[in-house]
């Protein structure tokens, strides 16, 4: 009854006690540690779950061999209750769906409205919870489409292909957030955040101290309904790479178990994980993409798993105070993980100071050149990450560190040292590195042998004339044991010709943060190196509208002319870019041109609406702002607008 509300720290005590007196006692505890009216006979939250659960046992049950609450409506309605509306949607082309709405409380985290969607995959089975990045919108379509083809989806098109047939389909099929339709239409993390916050909520406000007295530890709990929470452990790192002269975020998350399953198409087993990764500045989300890593394997290469996968990543950051999330989702059984990490990038741009990058821990660093850029990797260094931090005894292992001295004209010198952590056996042990090497950068890998196990720092300090300039540490640990197996990695290289990407999202990053010179400077940059410049057009061109710079914007987007798949882009910033130059004619034209092909575009609107006014066409400016409106209530300038020329 308690399988979705109970944290991972009370199932574990739980299932540790030893007789039926310790269970009552802790299945007391475990109310009343949610009881809203503590002190009062009536326990408010059990009488609800209780009701909720009996529902999910009594409706939901139809049409599957599994008892109501493990379905996934069961489960959505034990842990949300009843919906404020259910509507079901039954179409021949489409497989069946059903689409619950939701008023969030105040201060719950939550979007103060949202959707659950549910759908039966292929027209068979139980319906199942619906996630717009896991399952695409190309799943709720029962009849083949132009829009699937081998070259990939085009979401414009599947959305326009479910919207003639259901408004309301389309509207879910890339975001569960009313009003909150990508511009590109292709569904993003911000659903499967939401879904991951639902299956969250119950856990978060419980202390769960009280447990914690019938345990001395802390372990994971095998969870087997619909989406999976799997523990994890992560590793980040601040690393300049010198052959783009970007400062990079790298990154890796270990899930602490992985599922597989076989593909009888290629003869392999396979995991594939999703990963989100999103960066927010307090409240402000300043950066977020997506990546899809998929890993097939013999079956002679299963026992590998047993020492878990680094799925790693990296992405060009620029000084500033960060909070970084990660989640990724394995499509096998719909695990995933997440974690969270603080990020402060104290590094100012142009100032002539030693820079350290590091230290790292492994056991293995290759040495080899490749035209690529690829996570923890400098120069032609190749880390393999451990985010456990945990290495077998006996094993060489190696420290290794990155510095750049350039512009820096005073000698630095350096030591590595490694010491125990508090409350372990003491040690300590120093490697001087002598006079580090001037004005370049350079990587500096140290043997560290003999360690016994236990747990450690390791740290590396700089001085220049016996002053101490900078000193950073790592955590790891040597294990008793002598066969712990190390993970192997998930990683995606760019080749160099590619490197545009990055300093696209430079300038992505630094528009977000209100850095505009930097950003004008990366994306020119991005645009000068590009080898296809419609890939960058689109972005770049939007950017030169906020700057206010037309002519730029419109010679950009020219690029764009010609293309089917971007033509609602090209005409909307085209006929932005010609107002901008004043052209409001060839302007209104090209966004009217723009709008018979999309006409749910509030922005689009909103600037046709000022065009209309600006020549005088009162009443067209009245219908626009109106129709916007209409499309998304809540816009205050658009409103104040409307209302001073009705």
């Amino acid at each position: 009854m308690v399988h979705y509300i109970i944290t991972p720290v009370e199932k574990e005590v739980f299932n540790q006690l030893q007789n039926d007196k310790e269970r009552d006692t802790f299945i007391e505890l475990f109310w009343q540690q949610r009881d809203p009216t503590k002190g009062t006979p009536q326990n408010e939250f059990k009488d609800e779950h209780v009701k909720r659960f009996e529902y999910a046992q009594r409706y939901f049950k139809y049409g599957t061999s599994k008892p109501g609450w493990r379905t996934d409506r069961g489960r959505i309605y034990i842990l949300l209750g009843a919906p404020e509306t259910r509507e079901p949607i039954d179409k021949q082309e489409l497989y069946p769906m059903e689409v619950w709405t939701y008023r969030s409380q105040p201060n719950s985290g939550m979007p103060s409205d949202f959707r659950v969607v549910f759908f039966r995959p292929r027209g068979s089975g139980e319906l199942r919870i619906y996630d717009p990045l896991a399952d695409g919108p190309e799943s709720l379509v029962s009849r083949t489409s132009d829009s699937l083809s081998a070259a990939g989806i085009d979401y414009y098109a599947i959305y326009q292909q479910i919207r003639e047939i259901s408004t309301l389909a389309a509207e879910v099929s890339v975001s569960l957030i009313p009003g909150s339709i990508p511009t590109d239409y292709h569904p993003t993390a911000e659903n499967s955040f939401l879904l991951a916050r639902i299956y969250e909520t119950p856990l978060k406000n419980v202390n769960a101290t009280y447990a914690t007295n019938f345990a001395h530890f802390k372990g994971l709990v095998d969870v087997d309904v619909a989406m999976e929470y799997v523990e994890s452990y992560s590793d980040t790192a601040i690393l300049r790479d010198p052959t783009t002269g970007l400062l990079f975020l790298h990154f890796a998350i270990q899930p602490k178990k992985i599922s597989v399953d076989f593909s009888p198409e290629k003869g392999q087993y396979y995991f594939s994980y999703k990963m989100s990764v999103s960066l927010h500045q307090g409240e402000n989300q300043v950066f977020q993409y997506n990546k899809t890593f998929p890993l097939y394997m013999g079956e002679d290469e299963l026992p590998r798993l047993s020492a878990g996968y680094a799925i790693g990543d990296m992405m060009p950051i620029l000084p500033g105070n960060y909070r970084l999330t990660v989640l990724v989702q394995n499509s096998v059984k719909k695990e995933f993980s997440s974690f969270d990490a603080d990020i402060v990038v104290d590094e100012e741009e142009g100032k002539p100071f030693p820079r350290l990058y590091g230290p790292f821990v492994a056991t293995k660093i290759l040495q080899q050149p490749r035209p690529a850029l690829l996570p923890y990797r400098v120069q032609e260094f190749e880390i393999t990450p451990n985010p456990k931090g945990e290495f077998a005894i006996g094993k060489t292992l190696k420290a290794f560190f990155c510095m750049d001295t350039r512009g820096f004209g005073s000698p630095v010198t350096g030591e590595l040292n490694v010491r125990s952590k508090p409350g372990y056996p003491e040690f300590k042990k120093s490697f001087p590195l002598g006079e580090l090497t001037p004005d370049t950068f350079f990587c500096r890998e140290v043997p560290m042998d003999g360690l016994a196990p236990n747990a450690y720092f390791v740290s590396v300090n700089l001085f220049s004339q016996g002053i101490p300039l900078q000193v950073k540490e790592k955590e790891f640990s040597v294990s008793p044991l002598g066969n712990v197996p190390e993970p192997g990695v998930a990683f995606k290289m760019i080749p160099l010709e590619n490197r545009y990407i990055y300093f696209q999202m430079v300038g992505g990053l630094a528009r977000s943060i209100g850095k505009k010179d930097k950003a004008l400077e990366s994306f020119r940059k991005a645009w000068e190196i590009c080898p296809v410049k419609e890939k960058l057009a689109k972005e770049y061109a939007l950017f030169l509208l906020e700057s206010g710079n037309g002519a730029e914007a419109l010679s950009v987007i020219e690029n764009l002319k010609g293309s089917e798949r971007e033509k609602f882009e090209y005409l909307s910033i085209r006929g932005r870019a010609l107002a901008l130059l004043g052209k409001d004619v060839e302007a209104l034209e090209s966004m009217l041109a723009a709008n018979k092909i999309y006409d749910s575009d509030t922005d689009l609107l909103n600037d046709m609406g000022r065009l209309f006014l600006k020549i005088g066409n009162k009443e067209e400016a009245v219908k626009v702002l109106k129709a916007s409106l209409k499309l998304k209530k809540e816009q205050p300038e658009t409103e104040a607008l409307l209302k001073s020329i009705q």
